[in-house]
């Protein structure tokens, strides 16, 4: 938490900077906005990458690169039945996905640098 304040910081004074001839405020209010978009955008492509949907196209993709690597010319049924086989869907996921990504601390973020960029921009 500490680095994504000090990444928001520096950022906001890098666009106050280098920012055109306008009111403090609005490039203030200018700088909330693009970070805090930034923020909510990152947080949104976290949440699309723990949906299931996805979960299940990383694992076909498994399986395929796995069918691949092997050489082997076997059905579904064959690598569903093979004990050497590709992992089971729910243990891939075990693995992969042990370590989830929390996208609380980017909400945690976002939503009040868009809040206070929308109020700074009517003052």
């Amino acid at each position: 938490m500490i680095l994504l304040t000090i990444i928001t910081t520096i950022s906001t004074i890098f666009i106050i900077c280098f920012s055109s001839n306008q009111s403090f405020i609005f490039k203030l209010s200018n700088a909330f906005f693009i970070i805090g978009f930034i923020y909510l955008f990152i947080a949104l492509s976290i949440h699309v990458r723990n949906i299931g949907f996805f979960k299940t196209l990383s694992y076909n993709k498994y399986r395929r690169n796995y069918k691949k690597l092997t050489e082997l010319n076997l059905t579904d049924e064959e690598l569903n039945n093979n004990n050497n086989g590709p992992k089971k869907f729910y243990d891939f996921f075990v693995e992969k996905y042990k370590r989830q990504i929390s996208n609380a601390l980017f909400y945690k973020f976002a939503i009040p640098l868009i809040l206070v960029s929308f109020i700074l921009s009517f003052i």
